[in-house]
């Protein structure tokens, strides 16, 4: 009986399938405009169980080199850290077409179901740095004035974003089927 409960321990560990980031939140869209790297954003409803990723565009006002930091926090804009993330970008001078930038959060623990907030500071560079908006009323994303907690007063914007993250347990990733049969 031993032997048998170590191999079926063996089998599901080896059953468990390396999380692979899904697009959880994906309200990417052409631009309409540009805003402040200081509104803040969040998600409601968060779909997954980890952030791995988040995708946005950007643009200075002037060519240079910008260093962008994103801090994500759980259900209020200074509740608990979820992640921070540094990214440093070459811009050119306008009129240019916007940048693409991934900040990775390396599959940190989100609560399925809770509130994440996304606040962007400019580390380093031109302070004038606008995120590129688009419009999508199925978009989850809520957009704030600034990010002053608990969640700032709603914009009513909405910014062209990505977000990555594991929606499921690695549980709900065993095939259950491959171990019923070994014991048939």
């Amino acid at each position: 009986m031993r032997r048998k409960t170590l191999t079926l321990g063996l089998l599901v560990l080896a059953l468990v399938r390396p999380a692979t980031a899904e697009v959880l939140v994906d309200c990417w869209g052409a631009s309409i405009s540009y805003d402040g790297h200081d509104r803040g954003l969040y998600v409601t409803d968060y779909p997954g169980t980890t952030l791995d990723q988040v995708d946005m565009s950007f643009t200075l006002n002037t060519a240079g080199t910008c260093t962008l930091r994103m801090t994500a926090r759980a259900n209020t804009y200074d509740g608990p850290l979820i992640g921070v993330d540094e990214v440093t970008r070459d811009f050119p001078a306008p009129p240019a077409d916007p940048i693409d930038v991934s900040f990775v959060f390396d599959g940190a623990a989100v609560a399925p179901g809770s509130i994440v907030t996304f606040a962007v500071e400019v580390v380093s560079g031109p302070f004038a740095y606008y995120a590129i908006t688009a419009y999508n009323p199925d978009c989850p994303i809520v957009q704030t004035n600034l990010t002053e907690p608990p969640l700032d007063t709603p914009r009513g914007n909405y910014i062209s974003i990505r977000i990555h993250g594991d929606e499921t347990t690695s549980a709900e990733r065993i095939d259950w089927s491959d171990v019923k049969g070994i014991y048939r």
